[in-house]
């Protein structure tokens, strides 16, 4: 079974069909987002692997620049999970002990006073980790990873 780790390395590389069929065992499709047809600078391109619960997005030239791994909601289907065991029905708890101290930590809405912290962010080789959380800390809505030049500023 593929796990987030194996997929990281992704991260940078240029979008290659034959690549991600290797890795796989499956091809997904690329779609665009045109935020405004006046500004065609602005579309964002994206490829999906639906099998997988996967969404990459693409920056200039193809080059991946950032995977979601979905767990939660109707994308969700692929029970994706880290080497160390870390998956789905994973704790705030249990990522901290797994993971380390976070590089960043906080909250998708700051002024969002209830709830858990939200979300932890660790450097995992040349990539960004993202755990994002369910309202309770008890399990992981999604996992992104990013590159460091894409991350969102502020976060």
């Amino acid at each position: 079974m593929l796990t987030v780790a194996d997929i990281i390395p992704l991260i940078g590389t240029r979008l290659d069909d034959g690549a991600i069929e290797g890795l796989f065992a499956d091809r997904g499709h690329k779609l665009s987002d045109e935020l405004d047809p006046a500004h065609p600078e602005d579309q964002r391109h994206y490829y999906e692997i639906p099998r997988y619960s996967l969404e990459m997005v693409l920056g200039d030239d193809d080059a991946i620049e950032t995977i979601f791994f979905h767990l939660r909601g109707k994308q969700a289907g692929y029970p994706w999970a880290l080497r160390n065991g870390l998956g789905r029905v994973s704790s705030r708890k249990a990522v901290l002990a797994a993971m380390g101290t976070p590089q960043r930590s906080g909250k998708p809405d700051p002024s969002d006073h209830v709830g858990c912290v939200g979300y932890d962010r660790f450097k995992v080789g040349q990539a960004l980790l993202r755990f994002e959380y369910e309202a309770d800390c008890e399990s992981i809505r999604l996992i992104t990873a990013m590159s460091p030049a894409t991350a969102p500023s502020g976060e």
